[in-house]
């Protein structure tokens, strides 16, 4: 029985190493279960914390804390109400606001250090292994987010998921980039490993209220910890974590590409792009609650439209950017997401959201899906064609959107008001969008140029390459 088990075991670990979508789904699933558990505790721990500290003074959790039963005369409710009892609620509030903020952004501040050291490492041993490791180091993360009843706890686990994002991420990327070298192939099968993020997002703030607000805190990230196992067992099975001795060699250092001109207009075009969601996440709530005040669900569902446009411009536009030109669709993007975050604060209704979320979401997307495919291929053109670095350039950019943006979105906005603040969003990245046009035309090495040519003859897929010339113009 023993025999005919590991028979089948290895029937199937053939027929997932053999097939052309293993790698694919592998990633696209870790990214996508990443940031399931990233979002999955926005709606779980700022209400779970507060009932956690005031267990011994508050009779319920934080939503029905704030759930008050208004009396017919408003106006005179809000006149009885003690000024000194509404402060010490709003100081309160204040205090745990701050906590949770420092508890968030943690992971954004750990992967900032991580990512540098994670490029080298693939560099050194390829990408399966820092994948698998970082499936680990997210399964062990969500298992304490379920156990996890202190905030201690609970900031340990944050920490510690920004050393598996930034395996997850920057592995992930390299192992599109080296199993699709294609450029048509490529462009198409990163955006949608992108679309992972997407989904993870999309998904992660209902289950993370559903389940919550039905079974308490630890089942969700249970389920989560579950799949996360799951997918370890296909990853080691489809893509067995060892070293590739083939990519052990000398690699072009961090120091280069960040003074290749062109590596550099990517990524602070990405950088720039990506901190128009992360300044209105943090803001954005406490403007609708100014001034709309909304329903509690309809805040939990502000963002879906962003993550329904990311999904559609990161899965959809990979490849008809490559023919189009990336450079193109990025300086559309832009100025669409630039517009939209400038209509934001016109917005007297919620639903008059939907329309300028989803322009973000879908400019962040299209930008992602034409200018990530371009990293890897710049690296091939001009460099050794080792993904690591680059990716673990461009995290870093993203992690410093991701920690400083709300930094600065909130003292922006306490001192000259959110609409400022999204139209300074909107303008800078119009402002930017000419970066682009720097990317019309890339010097290119011959010789890089000529063995991307002859793996391009070897890969198993279809399609044409750039022909070797003095310069490559990425619009084809």
């Amino acid at each position: 029985m023993l025999g005919n088990a590991r028979v089948r075991l290895e029937n199937l670990s053939y027929k997932l190493q053999s097939s052309d979508r293993t790698t694919l789904v592998i990633v696209f699933l870790g990214l996508m279960l990443d940031n399931l558990l990233l979002t999955v505790v926005v709606p779980i721990l700022p209400d779970y914390l507060y009932e956690l500290e005031h267990s011994s003074t508050a009779s319920g959790n934080l939503q029905e804390q704030l759930s008050i039963d208004e009396p017919d005369d408003y106006s005179e409710y809000i006149e009885s109400t003690s000024t000194t009892q509404r402060t010490f609620i709003a100081a309160d509030l204040l205090n745990e606001n701050s906590r949770i903020g420092l508890l968030f952004s943690s992971k954004a501040f750990v992967q900032l250090f991580v990512n540098p050291c994670v490029g080298i490492i693939s560099g050194r041993l390829g990408y399966s292994i820092p994948s698998f490791v970082g499936l680990v180091i997210i399964f062990f993360s969500s298992v304490v987010f379920a156990i996890g009843s202190s905030y201690g706890a609970l900031f340990f686990a944050r920490c510690i998921q920004g050393f598996g994002s930034s395996a997850l991420v920057i592995s992930g990327m390299g192992l599109i980039s080296s199993r699709y070298p294609e450029e048509v192939d490529r462009s198409k099968n990163m955006g949608v490993a992108l679309s992972g993020i997407a989904a993870g997002v999309l998904i992660g703030y209902p289950f993370g209220s559903i389940i919550y607000d039905a079974a308490g805190k630890a089942l969700p990230f249970a389920l989560i910890a579950i799949c996360i196992a799951l997918l370890g067992v296909i990853q080691y099975l489809g893509l067995p974590p060892q070293a590739n001795h083939e990519t052990i060699h000398h690699s072009t250092s961090s120091k280069t590409l960040l003074k290749d001109p062109y590596i550099l207009a990517v990524v602070v075009t990405i950088c720039v792009s990506t901190s128009a969601m992360a300044i209105l996440e943090p803001c954005l709530p406490l403007w609708l609650l100014e001034t709309m005040q909304p329903e509690q669900w309809q805040l939990g569902t502000a963002f879906v439209p962003d993550s329904i446009g990311y999904f559609i411009g990161s899965s959809f536009f990979g490849v008809f950017a490559l023919r189009v030109g990336r450079w193109k669709c990025a300086i559309v993007a832009m100025i669409v997401l630039g517009l939209s975050a400038i209509c934001i604060p016109f917005a007297t209704h919620i639903y008059h959201l939907i329309l300028p979320h989803f322009g973000l979401g879908i400019g962040i997307g299209v930008v992602d899906a034409s200018f990530m495919p371009l990293l890897a291929y710049l690296v091939d053109l001009r460099h050794d064609a080792l993904y690591g670095s680059v990716f673990a350039i461009c995290q870093i950019a993203v992690c410093l959107a991701y920690s400083l943006g709300p930094l600065l979105g909130g003292l922006i906005a306490n001192s000259a008001g959110f609409p400022f603040l999204m139209r300074m969003v909107g303008v800078t990245n119009i402002l930017l969008s000419p970066v682009c046009l720097y990317l019309r035309h890339i010097p290119v090495d011959v010789e890089n140029q000529a063995l991307i040519h002859r793996r391009s003859i070897q890969s198993s897929t279809s399609g044409t390459n750039a022909k070797p010339s003095n310069g490559y113009d990425v619009g084809h």
